[in-house]
């Protein structure tokens, strides 16, 4: 039963974003025609030889550009909006009498709702990736990808240098990976809890939402001060830009990797408990939802 409520979520929802995603790709071959025959050496000519021409073709090259960060952006903001209307009308709107009649569990219904919204960010993602390709593609780029598996070795044996930078970078991927559904979920228990209410559920939603960034807000940053607080002379020691510490302490190479790796090393901790602190709650939201929707619901 849940493919078949994924399956109807997917074409309620395919409507808005393959139209987007269409629009992205088509605007990015555009972008890339455009740019290919501004930087022809006739056009460069005519252009350097007459300011006018100039002016219009950098005006043009600003508006492409502004354009494209604005579908970009429109496309990040659609997938929230999106998943976060899907869930409102079809859950706790009049359209709820008709979803919870279904011979299907409240678990179910929540769970089609956000792997759905899951799938379509990474389509998202994918859509925008290829659109950058398009916008990058040149001989350049080719040439630079014949050389990238020597840039990746070379990449790697400085990450090996400091071991704990290339688990900070990839700790860093998941994390931003992840922030997507732990903002989803506290928005869907922001309006679950919202509509427990009688009266004013769209303001109490809000003002849950709200209350919980606060409160994680708090958390995070007490805890953060927690793990920094015994690496803090270690980083009053090392400076970047010069030879010496603040108390003119001369260091070498060797010291400020150690110091960098002590650095990061500390990061990683307070990454990997984000992680977990994220994981957390991001499960325990889910719960919270389900057990409204199963229990506590008011559609009235």
């Amino acid at each position: 039963m849940l493919g078949k409520l994924m399956k109807y979520e997917l074409k309620a929802t395919a409507r808005w974003f393959l139209p987007l995603y269409c629009g992205i790709i088509i605007f990015a071959v555009f972008s890339k025609i455009s740019t290919t025959v501004i930087n022809l050496e006739e056009i460069k000519h005519l252009s350097s030889d007459n300011l006018f021409i100039q002016m219009i073709v950098n005006t043009a090259m600003l508006v492409s550009a502004f354009l494209y960060a604005f579908i970009i952006i429109t496309t990040i903001v659609m997938t929230f909006v999106i998943a976060i209307r899907r869930f409102y009308k079809n859950l706790l709107s009049d359209e709820g009498y008709l979803m919870f009649t279904l011979p299907v569990s409240s678990h179910k219904l929540l769970l089609s709702k956000f792997l759905t919204t899951m799938i379509w960010y990474v389509c998202s993602i994918v859509v925008i990736m290829i659109s950058l390709f398009i916008l990058f593609i040149s001989k350049e780029f080719f040439g630079a990808l014949l050389i990238f598996p020597e840039a990746i070795s070379q990449l790697l044996d400085e990450f090996s240098k400091v071991p704990s930078l290339m688990i900070f970078s990839i700790l860093t991927l998941i994390d931003t990976f992840i922030s997507f559904p732990f903002l989803i979920l506290m928005i869907y228990v922001s309006i679950a809890i919202g509509h427990t209410r009688h009266n004013h559920k769209v303001l109490y939603s809000f003002g849950t939402f709200l209350g919980l960034n606060i409160i994680i807000s708090i958390i995070s940053n007490i805890i953060s001060f927690i793990f920094f607080l015994p690496y803090t002379n270690l980083f009053f020691s090392f400076s970047p830009v010069s030879d010496y510490t603040f108390d003119n302490t001369p260091i070498n190479r060797v010291d400020n990797l150690a110091v960098i790796d002590a650095t990061f090393n500390s990061l990683n901790s307070l990454l990997i408990f984000s992680l977990i602190f994220s994981v957390a709650l991001s499960v325990a939201f889910y719960f919270v939802t389900n057990y409204i929707l199963s229990k506590k619901l008011n559609l009235e």
